[in-house]
């Protein structure tokens, strides 16, 4: 029996920066198109990797030649993918619109990609959400794989997600009618919260409110420390960080913005 020689052909790798060492796992890429008819026909094998995947042709030939063997008999000339999410709350952490539900384009002829060491970073495109069981699609043209290549080497494909950021609300409710009338926020990253103001829960429930001066992005580690501190005092050492599970929005000025509420009994 003939061994069958593999050749890489591209690879694709995806970041995202709510996560400590910003691989990002879960989004899952199914061949689409004309490429999903022929991939079983010609034996290609789609590997699978813990941020992407991997992209191998049965040949001892260069790629080159094999890519147009492919257009030449099928009439293909990219290879196109279906992409799917499996983390729910990946919209809430992820910097996409507030307002609106949209789908995710990338493609390799996109003039706006960058080119970083041999990586091309694929730039995403924002389209009006159609199927709400894909995140998006991926377009990787014969033309650019070819225009990238270097020695015949594997073309790498970067996607890189950015991390929502939010502003955060702590509503403090005084269970023991303390006094406090020094309360303030302390921060090992110097952000800086509001003054307490009074406020009401929907439950009606008195608390005090403080919020943070900037947009605090979100992370699944703890990025960031806060503790609440009485008079200088410290009453409370770490306060909880804000989770994706709830995400607000608030508006104003005709401007609107993700906001994360964590409820403290003090």
């Amino acid at each position: 029996m003939n061994q069958i020689t593999y050749k890489p052909i591209c690879s694709v790798q995806v970041f995202h920066s709510y996560f400590e060492n910003t691989l990002m796992r879960g989004l899952n890429f199914t061949p689409a198109g004309h490429f999903k008819e022929i991939i079983g026909q010609m034996g290609i094998v789609l590997k699978q990797t813990a941020n992407g995947f991997q992209l191998f042709a049965p040949t001892d030939e260069t790629v080159s030649s094999y890519l147009t063997q492919l257009n030449n008999t099928f009439g293909i000339t990219a290879f196109d993918f279906d992409i799917t999410v499996q983390d729910p709350l990946f919209y809430n952490y992820t910097d996409l619109p507030l307002d609106r539900m949209v789908s995710l384009s990338f493609s390799s002829a996109d003039t706006q990609n960058e080119t970083v060491g041999n990586q091309t970073i694929l730039h995403p495109s924002l389209n009006e959400r159609e199927d709400s069981n894909l995140l998006g699609k991926l377009h990787i043209a014969f033309d650019d794989i070819l225009a990238l290549a270097t020695n015949d080497a594997p073309i790498p494909f970067v996607i890189s997600f950015t991390v929502r950021a939010t502003q955060w609300y702590y509503y403090f409710i005084n269970t023991n009618s303390q006094p406090l009338d020094g309360l303030r926020i302390a921060s090992d990253a110097g952000i800086q919260f509001s003054d307490p103001i009074d406020a009401v829960l929907p439950n009606g429930t008195k608390a005090l409110l403080m919020t943070s001066n900037v947009l605090i992005p979100l992370s699944n580690y703890g990025k960031y420390r806060f503790d609440l501190l009485n008079n200088d005092k410290i009453i409370i050492k770490g306060l909880p960080t804000a989770s994706p599970s709830q995400i607000g929005i608030d508006k104003s000025d005709g401007s609107q913005w993700a906001t994360s509420s964590m409820y403290v009994y003090i």
